[in-house]
Parts: structure tokens; C-alpha cells; sequence
């Protein structure tokens, strides 16, 4: 799986470099395979088991640079367009 750094940088307020991020993130059980990419564009190979299905995203590898660097998680904040006036729901008939 391919995870951003920079994404993960979104959620959690991290101070450390890209390839300590990685390091530090292998030897808590979630194994960087490779780091790939230069500067701002770098991305991580990641290798997450099957029975971690909480870390198969980016909110859920930030939740774990939070645990493991003891920095708060920032919520996610979704940006729904609002409905517009000419938007209702009608009742449809049964199946």
C-alpha cells in the first residue's frame, strides 16, 4: 500500500524526518517496505497485515504516528457541499 507522508503530516503534528517516520513506524509493526520519491514527494511502500485493517489508510497509520510519537490526532473534517433549495426527497412506492 502506498501511503504519503505528507498526508500523514495533515493529521498529526509530526517533527521527525521522512526516513525516521519510516524507521520508527517498522519497529512498531507496521513495516515500510521502501521509501521512494525525493523532498515533498515521497512515498512509502507499506506492507499492513491482514489483521490490522484499521491501518489500510491514511487516517489509520496517522493514528498510529500518534500513539507511537504521543501527539494529538487531528479529527477528520469533512467538506459536504451544502443542499441546494431545489433539492427534496420524494417518497417512491414500494418495491
Amino acid at each position: 500500500m502506498k501511503i504519503s507522508p505528507q498526508w500523514l503530516r495533515d493529521f498529526v503534528d509530526l517533527e521527525v524526518n521522512d526516513h525516521q517516520l519510516a524507521d520508527d513506524l517498522t519497529l512498531a509493526g507496521i513495516a515500510v517496505e521502501s521509501v521512494n520519491g525525493e523532498d515533498r514527494a515521497i512515498v512509502f511502500d507499506m506492507e499492513i497485515t491482514t489483521n490490522r485493517p484499521d491501518a489500510m489508510n491514511h487516517y489509520g497509520v496517522a493514528r498510529e504516528c500518534s500513539a507511537l510519537y504521543d501527539l494529538p490526532l487531528k479529527p477528520i473534517t469533512p467538506k459536504l457541499p451544502l443542499p441546494s433549495e431545489s433539492a427534496s426527497v420524494t417518497e417512491s412506492g414500494a418495491l
